[in-house]
């Protein structure tokens, strides 16, 4: 008996008792359902899973919201501040910090 197979060929596998037991249940537009199937199915990954990855992506939204309300000399010195900091950093000694 093989217990490891995903339900859906090359799709990821969770840990067993990591998934979901609730259902969630919406209405959307079709090309909306069809979107996120198919972002699901390029990462090999169910629907379920995909809105929760997705999810957890929800502070960037904040951080955006925030970065809008600056005024756009603010914005340029902070992106600049950012480019330099990350160009006087050797990228090796990033992947080992």
């Amino acid at each position: 008996m093989i217990v490891a197979m995903p339900s859906v060929a090359g799709q990821a596998r969770r840990v067993y008792g990591t998934g979901g037991t609730v259902p969630l249940q919406t209405k959307v537009p079709q090309w909306l359902r069809d979107r996120y199937h198919a972002a699901a199915k390029r990462r090999s990954v169910s629907l379920s899973r995909y809105l929760e990855e997705l999810s957890q992506l929800d502070h960037l939204l904040e951080l955006r919201e925030q970065l809008q309300k600056l005024h756009p000399v603010e914005l340029q010195a902070l992106l600049s501040r950012h480019e330099a900091d990350s160009q006087s950093v050797d990228p090796v000694d990033r992947l080992s910090a």
